[in-house]
């Protein structure tokens, strides 16, 4: 991994300007980077020229074009591709000086409660040193930006630990997320010039625009220290920035009241909130968990993290070889390890701080107060809802992208290749074991009426058979002929998982009433190209699970 990123957006650069502000982080005393360009859907022939050869020059450089995006989108997509421990900010028409990146490593190093660190700049061609406050505090920032966005380099871990990102509301985007960060983290600029910043007229600082979206967070910088509209009044014009509002009022003890509010905002850095989802049940619930739980931070903009000591506890009940509870319940492994993500899990030190603040669902009902902030809490629930996390699909589906199965395991690679050769591949899948154990298993007229309505509906349907207990089940109940039992070996054999990834290749799906099932069909090919059957009502009388889009069939 590289120690920097160096995150560089391009957008219609003169050609020489952009090729001096690459040449100088090449140029760099300090070697250890990787340089991200991202061009924003560029127009200008000499940008795509230097951007179509530059990569070439250096295999640091890695260029990625996307279309116009703007600016916002751009940098956290940036931040988004960053390996490094450390991310430094660099724009394509200025000009890191070439001790810039050393100077800032070793300042870090030795300073660890230093999260972000810039610098003094000059501007030219008209030559002019801007020196901001080495150690600015969250006074200095209300007042105006004095940070140098293309001096900055920062520590991704304390943007990640805070869920720091660029607005995508506001055009002065680099002020706006300064004016966030101050509350959580300490900044310093090196009282140095390490940057020749390109004055031309057309910076986006000069921007009319940017200077109203200025006033708007100076104002919600305001806001978060009093809503008391005369304080915030004081306060402003002991800043010399523009009050929100003009009033005659006594100023008997107002100094008192602004320096008690100061004094007690200021002093402390804000601890996050923090929002832990418990992660429970087998890996069905646990997927609906974790999408929860990023529904959550989308829609609060907080990061979530997870608890999965549910598994150690509920362990210590099994009375039985089955893996049963004392309820019949199979108490299941913690299983998202077999996805590709990084689910970052909660503490004992955070459990107890949230315990206080506990959000359990209503059984099996969609709840849209649990996507509002809160106070820090733990949610605890199953979640069994696509309402959660509707606005990022496509990002859930990616998380849940299952593994290979591997070639070595011939059963399952030979139930893959007979599933593709079908012309409609059908899953049926059938919950039994501890289902039976609780009452809670489907009858054989569900899946009776299900086979017929996909036999009337598609042409030459395969079945294949999914689930514990099938076989007798399926013999007695059925004319096997066009029916595989694939059953329970994988569940057996703890690898659940690969079960799911046959069901993906099918074309159309009968569920049972099982979130396992509920994924294959959610994520498979069954949603965007066949039939759905689920089973009504799906669960104590409820339907809130099943998609708009499925059949829905009496169980």
């Amino acid at each position: 991994m590289p120690k920097i990123s160096v995150l560089m957006p391009v957008y219609n650069t003169k050609e020489e300007w952009l090729k001096e502000a690459v040449e100088s982080i090449l140029n760099q005393t300090y070697k250890d980077f990787e340089f991200i360009i991202i061009d924003d859907g560029s127009t200008n022939k000499g940008t795509i020229k230097v951007l179509d050869n530059i990569y070439k020059c250096d295999s640091r450089i890695r260029v990625i074009k996307m279309p116009k995006s703007g600016i916002n989108i751009i940098r956290r997509h940036l931040f988004a591709e960053a390996k490094g421990e450390f991310c430094a900010l660099m724009d394509s028409d200025d000009i890191s000086l070439q001790n810039r990146f050393e100077k800032q490593i070793k300042f870090f190093e030795e300073n660890p409660d230093i999260s972000v660190v810039g610098s003094w700049f000059e501007m030219f061609p008209e030559t002019k040193i801007i020196k901001h406050p080495i150690r600015p505090k969250y006074l200095d920032i209300l007042k105006c930006c004095c940070i140098g966005n293309p001096t900055v380099m920062f520590k991704k871990a304390d943007f990640e630990k805070y869920n720091l990102l660029y607005n995508l509301d506001y055009y002065c985007e680099d002020y706006e997320l300064w004016s966030r960060t101050i509350k959580f983290l300490n900044f310093y600029n090196i009282p140095e010039v390490l940057l020749h910043y390109r004055w031309h007229g057309n910076n986006q600082s000069a921007s009319p625009i940017v200077v109203d979206s200025s006033l708007k967070i100076q104002q919600n910088m305001l806001d978060f220290l009093t809503d008391d509209k005369e304080l915030q009044h004081e306060i402003s014009k002991l800043l010399n920035i523009i009050p929100a509002e003009q009033k005659n009022y006594n100023k008997s003890g107002l100094k008192r009241k602004i320096l008690s509010i100061l004094g007690k905002k200021l002093k402390f850095k804000i601890p996050p909130k923090i929002y832990i989802v418990k992660l429970m049940g087998g890996l069905g619930n646990q997927m609906f968990q974790y999408a929860f739980g990023k529904g959550l931070e989308k829609a609060t903009g907080e990061k979530v993290i997870y608890d999965k000591s549910w598994f150690d506890v509920a362990k210590k009940n099994i009375v039985n070889y089955r893996g049963e509870n004392s309820d019949g319940v199979v108490i299941r492994n913690y299983n998202l390890d077999i996805f590709n993500i990084n689910i970052p899990f909660a503490d004992k030190k955070q459990i107890e701080t949230c315990k206080k603040y506990i959000h359990e669902t209503k059984e099996f009902e969609y709840d849209k107060n649990l996507l509002k902030k809160h106070k820090s809490a733990i949610y605890k629930g199953y979640f069994q809802n696509e309402k959660y996390f509707k606005s990022i699909c496509e990002d859930i589906k990616k998380d849940f992208t299952f593994p290979a199965i591997p070639n070595d395991d011939t059963s399952n690679i030979n139930w893959l290749q007979k599933i593709k050769e079908c012309e409609n591949p059908v899953f049926i899948h059938l919950r039994r074991g501890d289902y039976v154990n609780l009452g809670w298993d489907l009858s054989a007229d569900y899946y009776k009426r299900a086979v017929e309505y996909i036999k009337k509906y598609v042409n030459n349907p395969k079945f294949f058979i999914f689930g514990q207990d099938c076989e007798d089940f399926i013999k007695a109940e059925f004319n096997t002929d066009n029916f595989e039992i694939i059953g329970e070996n994988n569940s057996k054999n703890g690898e659940d998982w690969k079960d799911i990834s046959l069901m993906l290749e099918c074309k159309h799906a009968i569920i049972a009433n099982s979130t396992f099932s509920w994924w294959a069909a959610w994520l498979g090919r069954a949603n965007e190209e066949g039939i759905v059957v689920a089973p009504t009502p799906f669960v104590n009388g409820k339907d809130s699970i099943i998609c708009d889009n499925w059949v829905k069939i009496k169980r």
